[in-house]
């Protein structure tokens, strides 16, 4: 999968003009399997990352992969669209309402641990007043924001996992198959006894 590393640069901040991660020379490459950023940021320094899923595919995962500061966590959020259209910074410079899902990541107990998957917090945050989803991200474009508003560094890893979705004559047809297989074993069975 694609890679981005610190070394490479750092990440846009501009709300008009994240980091794409797309299929254009300029940009990070976002393609089914793992696709892997790795960055750093401290307050004022704000990480805006833009994708597309595209037809046929899901984004089924984000694994913190890596998490290193002098701070216990880390900010994450996003939001539909190719621009960042809300704000940066501390909460009260948020429109919780406007966002899909945020979530902190780090070392602090309450916060989903490298190895863990934030996917899954992001979404649940419709509690906490963004709109919320349960499940995997489908066909859309999503804007990210990685932020630390404290002078501590974050130095952070995700892995973007974009999978294909099964088509649903696949599984029909699938589930024709374990239903078939059934009933002739069952036929084997009948004529043994």
């Amino acid at each position: 999968g694609a890679q981005r590393n610190a070394s490479d640069g750092d990440l846009s901040g501009n709300v008009l003009a994240p980091t794409l991660f797309g299929y254009s020379p300029s940009s990070l490459g976002f393609a089914v399997g793992s696709n892997t950023i790795l960055g750093q940021t401290s307050s004022g320094d704000y990480d805006l990352i833009n994708f597309t899923v595209g037809a046929g595919q899901q984004l089924s995962a984000i694994k913190l992969v890596s998490y290193s500061s002098t701070d216990v966590r880390g900010f994450i959020a996003v939001q539909e669209g190719a621009v960042w259209a809300n704000g940066l910074g501390g909460a009260g410079n948020f429109d919780v309402s406007t966002l899909l899902g945020y979530s902190h990541f780090g070392t602090h107990v309450q916060a989903p641990q490298p190895g863990t998957d934030v996917l899954d917090n992001l979404g649940a945050s419709g509690a906490g007043g963004a709109i919320g989803f349960s499940g995997p991200l489908g066909p859309g474009s999503y804007t990210f924001l990685i932020q630390q508003t404290g002078p501590a560094v974050i130095s952070y890893g995700f892995d973007f996992q974009l999978t294909a979705v099964p088509e649903p004559g696949e599984s029909v047809a699938m589930a024709g198959l374990l239903l078939g297989g059934f009933g002739v074993w069952r036929r084997l069975r009948r004529s043994r006894a």
